[in-house]
């Protein structure tokens, strides 16, 4: 049984009040969201965060929960935070590269390959681990794809090998406020803001763009429907959309901004995706979950947010 949220079109398992929910990589992105949506729907949260939060903004969206620093590379620390939480539910998001492309290969295997195989192994007694995976992981092209299609083989083997409970969430392009600037929508935005010129590829790659607050509502959805150990849910709303167009729409939600896109001033990085859509009616039939926020909206409120962020700040 899933509740709808009014406004937010999240989705939140009912009956979470007490549940047991620990979240490997609370101060990132998605964690960030996360966390407060788990803690709204009553449960009991431990935010695993690589530093204690530095900043007021992260410390604020993480109120209500017990916030643990853990090195996720150490196999030590991992084992003593599981143990002393004893969730039910570990949804593993910690990684890195996402947005660090030149981070170098044995930096990026460390927290991707050792800290998931790390998580897997101290998370023997959870009832669901929900393992944040990523579409490039189809047709490895870098660093970063290439750690986490080995950390998904070895959360399988696990499976196989000892039933562990664990599955992959495959987001596919997620965005909205707290976003790294690295990541082309909020770069393309601060661009926006700053009446500047955006140069970018020809921006022709079809991509399916959902909105953080849906993919925090399917990985809760995944991790309580009934799901055979290994298997994946594909997180997206199935409909693709040039990011060229998108550059463009979030351009002309400001008003307006003297700079604009630059397509085709930059080339296509090598080996890079042409078209990721999910497949989201399957998702549906095995979670109940789908994506409620339509881009347009998604991106009217990314940009509010981020405008009021900014404002916060200054």
């Amino acid at each position: 049984m899933v509740l709808r949220l009014p406004r937010q079109g999240a989705l939140i398992a009912e009956n979470l009040s007490g549940r047991n929910v620990l979240v490997v990589g609370a101060d990132g992105f998605i964690g960030s969201h996360l966390v407060p949506q788990l803690v709204t729907a009553s449960a009991d949260v431990s935010a695993v965060v690589e530093k204690f939060p530095q900043t007021e903004n992260l410390a604020k969206r993480l109120v209500g929960s017990r916030i643990i620093e853990c090195d996720i590379r150490s196999a030590t620390q991992v084992k003593n935070v599981i143990g002393s939480a004893a969730p039910d539910w570990i949804i593993h998001l910690a990684a890195a590269g996402v947005s660090d492309l030149f981070l170098s290969e044995r930096a990026t295997l460390r927290v991707n390959l050792d800290g998931a195989i790390n998580v897997l192994k101290a998370g023997l007694s959870a009832q669901r681990i929900v393992m944040a995976r990523t579409p490039l992981e189809r047709s490895v092209s870098n660093v970063y794809s290439a750690s986490k299609a080995a950390a998904w083989s070895f959360a399988q083997m696990y499976a196989r090998r000892i039933d562990l409970p664990v599955v992959g969430a495959m987001i596919f392009h997620c965005y909205g406020p707290g976003q790294s600037p690295r990541n082309v929508l909020p770069a393309a935005l601060m661009a926006a803001r700053a009446d500047q010129d955006f140069p970018m590829t020809l921006g022709d790659q079809v991509f399916d763009w959902i909105y953080v607050d849906d993919v925090c509502a399917g990985l809760i959805g995944i991790a309580a429907a009934d799901l055979d150990p290994g298997s994946t849910v594909e997180l997206g709303t199935g409909i693709g959309t040039p990011l060229g167009e998108v550059v463009q729409k979030l351009f002309g939600i400001l008003d307006p901004p003297t700079g604009q896109p630059r397509l085709g001033v930059l080339p296509h990085r090598p080996g890079e995706e042409n078209e990721l859509i999910a497949a989201t009616q399957l998702s549906f039939e095995l979670t109940g979950w789908r994506a409620n926020i339509d881009l347009d909206a998604g991106l009217r409120r990314f940009a509010q947010l981020h405008k009021t962020a900014q404002e916060n700040q200054n």
